[in-house]
């Protein structure tokens, strides 16, 4: 009897040879806090960082890559639920106006032919509204408050 691929591993059976692995990472990824915004930011710049360091006058960003992937590495293991969540949640705070900057400017492009974005002058929210229609007296879908828009 030829020996190879047995039960579940099997490429015949449909499942996974890697199964068995991705159970043991699972079971020891319980209890660990795991991978956030955060995290996804600091592996972001990891990236661009190890990019950086392919040209021979910036060599030297290398080493910030490495102290990226290790705080990258010791968030993602570590159990302190607590102290990742606030680092987490302070880190959500300061990117807030970037990342709505940068969703408002996505809407702006994806339907800039048929709606335009305007700001709430008492709230500040950001809301559409039909492109083209001259001056148009809006409501508010925060405050309630009327505005008159030109459109």
């Amino acid at each position: 009897m030829a020996r190879g691929y047995q039960g579940s591993g099997s490429p015949f059976s449909g499942g996974s040879p890697f199964r068995g692995f991705q159970e043991k990472l699972a079971r020891m990824m319980q209890g660990r806090y795991g991978a956030d915004s955060l995290n996804r930011f600091l592996l972001g710049v990891a990236i661009v960082c190890i990019v950086l360091s392919l040209f021979p006058p910036l060599r030297f960003i290398s080493y910030a890559t490495t102290v990226l992937l290790i705080i990258c590495i010791a968030r993602m293991y570590s159990c302190n639920y607590t102290a990742r969540s606030r680092e987490n949640l302070a880190f959500l705070r300061i990117t807030t106006a970037p990342r709505q900057f940068i969703k408002i400017t996505r809407l702006r492009i994806r339907h800039r032919t048929t709606k335009c974005y305007k700001k709430c002058p008492f709230c500040k929210t950001y809301f559409s509204l039909p492109k083209g229609k001259g001056k148009v007296s809006a409501t508010c879908p925060s405050c309630h408050k009327k505005h008159t828009y030109r459109t």
